[in-house]
């Protein structure tokens, strides 16, 4: 006889999953990390094929010893001190290049030395230093430096306002930019030096205080190079555009507190967590018959966050920078600025200018290897006329993405690619390395 079956137990229920006869399975709830990882798979894999040249070459790079081949030509005195080549592509701009001497322990007291070069034949000669001590007087002060000189024989102007770009006029017509009215690219040349001295002060732990000093001089004219766009006073009147007749010649002074908690990871040149805030505020007076008299406050915020892993970062920011003064006491270059490389991506250099500009980012990044990190972005922002004026409609849309190469010690270059709502394509690159960290500039 075959095995008898056990009888059912009349005190005994089924489970909970057999009660009807079918096992039932609790559906799984569907996490934002989950979806976010599915949104950012194809763009992560097609960059990540993107990139295995450059896998193969860091390969090569640490194979054959080139590290130590690349330190005894660049760099002295234990790695404190370089000199390295600098190359800087920007779409509107073209190529420059020059040369990068940096010291990471001035005075033997942890002090940094910045001091680069540039030339290109359209964004024409740059250089800059950037100095700062160590920390003194029981680790709370610090004293930095910084200058800059810059003349661009074609600079852009895009009229001051959020319009839409037109074409240029068929004949000479002159509109004053203050009344907002034409936004038409045009090209001047602009020439401006630029020396700053400062005052860190640590309160307690992450939070400290800065006062710093700059004095700006510049100097406007017809652009000394020729291009296909317009000349900057064949389209706007030089009494709408302040200080272009008679060039700016101001003092900044400004206060500004700010608290930094951010960490990186395996290298300084990426961050993997923290917060930087800030607010600051200051004001601007003209010398030597400048008109310029204006106030300056503006605040920030960026946060680092990991995601799933501690190799992927979403880095979210937000800024508002505003100049308060009648258009006539502001000079047209100093107006705050949406555009360009860094701020509001995927738009020209200063698209756009008004008293007001705020703008956002969220930026996904994620290490391919040690040596390469790729990143996607997006980024709305827009300028206002006046805080009345201020709301999120008609917001500008930015976004893109690229990858950075960097050491276990500092910053070697960085290549993105942007476009925005309102279309275009801008390509920038930026080979500079030595520099512990990756600088906007």
């Amino acid at each position: 006889m075959g095995a008898t079956l056990p009888s059912p137990s009349a005190t005994t229920d089924p489970p909970d999953d057999l009660a009807h006869g079918i096992a039932r399975h609790e559906r799984r709830r569907v996490s934002g990390r989950q979806v976010l990882r599915v949104l950012l798979y194809l763009p992560r894999r097609i960059i990540d094929l993107a990139v295995e040249p450059i896998r193969l070459g860091l390969w090569a790079y640490e194979r054959y010893e080139l590290r130590r081949l690349y330190q005894r030509v660049f760099s002295f005195d234990g790695q404190r001190f370089g000199l390295y080549p600098v190359v800087k592509i920007e779409s509107a701009f073209g190529a420059s290049a020059g040369a990068r001497i940096v010291h990471h322990d001035l005075f033997r007291n942890r002090g940094s030395l910045d001091a680069w070069a540039t030339y290109g034949n359209r964004s024409g000669a740059q250089a800059g230093l950037d100095a700062h001590s160590g920390w003194l007087g029981k680790r709370r002060w610090r004293i930095g430096l910084a200058s800059f000189y810059r003349d661009v024989p074609a600079d852009r102007f895009y009229g001051i306002g959020d319009g839409d770009l037109e074409p240029a006029p068929a004949r000479p017509m002159r509109v004053d930019a203050r009344a907002r009215t034409m936004a038409v690219q045009t090209r001047f040349e602009h020439e401006r030096v630029r020396v700053a001295l400062g005052v860190t002060y640590r309160i307690v732990g992450p939070l400290h205080v800065e006062l710093s000093s700059a004095f700006a001089w510049r100097r406007f004219g017809p652009p000394t190079r020729d291009t296909s766009d317009a000349d900057i006073d064949d389209v706007y009147t030089p009494q709408g555009l302040v200080g272009y007749e008679d060039g700016v010649r101001n003092v900044y002074n400004q206060l500004r507190l700010a608290v930094d908690t951010r960490r990186h990871g395996r290298s300084p040149a990426l961050t993997t967590s923290g917060w930087f805030a800030s607010v600051y505020g200051g004001y601007t007076v003209g010398a030597w018959r400048d008109r310029s008299r204006y106030a300056r406050v503006g605040i920030e915020a960026q946060r680092f966050v990991q995601l799933w892993a501690p190799h992927r970062i979403l880095h979210l920011r937000a800024a508002v920078d505003t100049a308060i003064a009648p258009l006539d006491r502001i000079p047209f270059v100093d107006l705050p600025s949406l555009g360009g490389p860094y701020v509001l991506r995927g738009y020209p250099r200063d698209r756009f200018r008004d008293r007001i500009a705020g703008f956002a980012t969220a930026e996904y990044t994620w290490e391919i290897n040690d040596f390469i990190a790729g990143f996607l972005f997006v980024e709305p922002g827009r300028v206002w006329s006046g805080f009345d004026d201020v709301s999120p409609a008609r917001l500008r849309m930015g976004y893109g993405g690229g990858l950075q190469i960097h050491s276990y010690a500092s910053f070697l270059a960085r290549v993105q690619f942007a476009s925005s709502i309102d279309g275009g394509f801008f390509a920038n690159l930026n080979l500079s390395p030595g520099t512990r960290t990756w600088t906007r500039r």
